[in-house]
């Protein structure tokens, strides 16, 4: 249904809602001067009163463009009347000043021009000029006028387009390019000679002279003068000349020598010797031998090799060799290599010593820190020899235990003494014995056993245990031993040894250990309190070899 609002004062067939005490009111037609309604329920009458509080807010922002609109015109009014004045103020067209001549449309300089003249563009025609004495000048034609190329003067011949040098020239002969061709010549007596083809003419190397065959020397008759010549050394090294003639002199060097191919140095006397001058005192002689190899621990780096030639065999056989090979190449350390030549050609490794300092004989180039010397293979001394033990001697207190019975695998863990002979092969804790040494080992175990509180017959064992292995009966090893004890009025007392031989390895462990028997049927399953019995225990280990000789 059509509505027309805010235009006129009258609603149409409209109901209106004030207050909870008025009914609902029909009203044909309305009209009042202030009207404050707190609810209106029509729904075409709020929406319509929504568009027009959205157009009220559009509306007041296009007042405020239409403002700084005008502000802006004002801005663009005051700069345009400011560029009509300034462009009003210019000079139309140029006028005849000091130093320009305007004829038309032609410009020329005259009298005294204070400034330079430049150009951004290309000068064209040809009536540009300059004031020469008060003539002008035009430039292109004075510049036309010059030579363009050089014509025969003193010291030069042109022929064409070729020059050549002749009488005397007072300056040198400097060139910034390439010289090509061949003509370039000298006059020499009076005769023109090429430079190239007299250069190409020169002998570039040293050819055979006097003497016979594809060497050069400088001996006999033919060459050195009978008469004594004085060579003096360079004052920068060696080499020393006097006239035709040159020797060797070293004594003046400045830097080392570099000798990049093999040097043979034949020597008929006994011996070569190197040495510091006479003069010299607290000077030493060093020979230093330097390989160039990285990342390799397999290559012998610097070497020594003696030989020896056989005139009867022609030819020669490697006698020896002393070499110095990288162990470590991640830190460059190593060692040397004494190697022998059992045919003369075949090297073998005899004996090394490594960074360390110790020494390793018969087994080939292998390094070994272990020991200071280190044999493999069979020795003879003769004479007089100290070979120093590696020997551990222990006894344990007699009744000690790590328990309070004696039997069932006891142990006693108390060590009161401990002797040793030789380097350290072992160490100790609560009466085990830990092995820090691979070896061959001899193990000796003695113990008297004695009764105490305990006055009846008994059996007591004592065995050794190595690891978690007891050898206790039916084992391999002779590391067992038993006694028989009677009451204390037939004597309460026994003894037992034993001893073997075993190849251990390092972090082993070995315990002597104890079981007894109190009754007749012998399985050593029995136990007595720890004050019955006293057992006075010795443990020797001696380490014998490195390896195991049995294998």
């Amino acid at each position: 249904m059509s509505k027309t609002l805010f235009n006129q004062n009258t609603f149409q067939t409209k109901n209106v809602t004030n207050s909870d005490d008025i009914t609902d009111l029909k009203v044909d037609t309305f009209k009042a001067t202030n009207a404050i309604l707190t609810n209106i329920t029509n729904s075409e009458l709020q929406a319509a009163t929504t568009g027009v509080a959205t157009n009220t807010t559009a509306i007041a922002g296009f007042n405020t463009s239409i403002t700084a609109n005008t502000t802006a015109i004002a801005t663009n009014t005051t700069a345009i009347a400011t560029n009509t004045t300034a462009i009003a103020g210019k000079q139309d067209a140029l006028s005849t000043g000091d130093g320009i001549d305007i004829t038309g449309t032609t410009i020329s300089f005259d009298g005294t021009i204070s400034q330079d003249i430049t150009t951004s563009g290309s000068i064209t025609g040809n009536e540009m000029k300059y004031l020469d004495g008060g003539v002008a000048t035009n430039i292109k034609t004075k510049i036309d006028a010059k030579q363009d190329i050089l014509s025969t003067g003193d010291g030069i011949d042109i022929t064409g387009t070729t020059i050549s040098f002749d009488g005397i020239i007072s300056g040198d002969i400097t060139t910034s390019g390439t010289i090509t061709g061949n003509v370039m010549n000298y006059v020499d007596g009076g005769v023109v000679t090429n430079i190239k083809t007299q250069i190409e003419s020169k002998q570039d190397t040293l050819t055979d002279g006097d003497n016979a065959g594809s060497n050069i020397s400088i001996s006999g008759s033919q060459v050195i003068s009978a008469t004594n010549t004085t060579y003096t050394a360079a004052s920068n090294g060696g080499l020393s000349l006097s006239g035709t003639e040159f020797s060797l002199d070293f004594s003046n060097t400045n830097s080392s020598i570099t000798i990049p191919q093999e040097v043979l140095i034949e020597n008929t006397t006994s011996k070569l010797k190197i040495a510091p001058p006479n003069s010299g005192s607290g000077v030493d002689s060093i020979i230093e031998i330097q390989g160039r190899r990285s990342g390799t621990a397999a290559q012998q780096q610097a070497q020594i090799l003696f030989e020896n030639f056989d005139t009867d065999l022609s030819d020669y056989n490697i006698l020896g060799e002393i070499s110095g090979m990288v162990s470590d190449h991640t830190n460059n350390y190593g060692g040397l290599i004494f190697c022998n030549y059992a045919d003369g050609s075949t090297r073998t490794g005899a004996l090394t010593m490594s960074s360390g300092g110790n020494f390793n004989m018969g087994n080939g180039k292998a390094f070994q820190n272990d020991y200071k010397l280190k044999i493999n293979g069979s020795t003879h001394l003769s004479g007089m020899n100290y070979i120093k033990p590696q020997l551990r001697l222990f006894s344990f207190d007699p009744d000690d235990l790590d328990g309070t019975e004696w039997g069932n695998g006891s142990l006693q863990n108390n060590i009161e003494t401990d002797r040793r002979l030789g380097e350290s092969f072992c160490s100790t804790s609560a009466g085990i014995i830990t092995l820090t040494k691979n070896g061959y080992y001899r193990i000796r175990v003695s113990a008297k056993t004695q009764s105490d509180d305990y006055n009846d017959r008994l059996s007591f064992m004592s065995y050794l245990r190595i690891n978690s292995t007891d050898y206790d009966e039916e084992e391999d090893y002779d590391f067992f031993g038993w006694t028989y004890i009677r009451n204390e009025t037939d004597g309460g007392h026994g003894s037992v040894s034993f001893q073997d031989y075993i190849f251990l390895s390092s972090g082993d462990e070995i315990s002597v250990r104890h079981k007894l028997e109190t009754t007749s049927d012998r399985n050593f399953d029995n136990t007595l309190p720890r004050a019955d019995i006293d057992n006075f225990l010795n443990l020797q280990i001696e380490r014998i070899y490195d390896t195991d000789p049995e294998e």
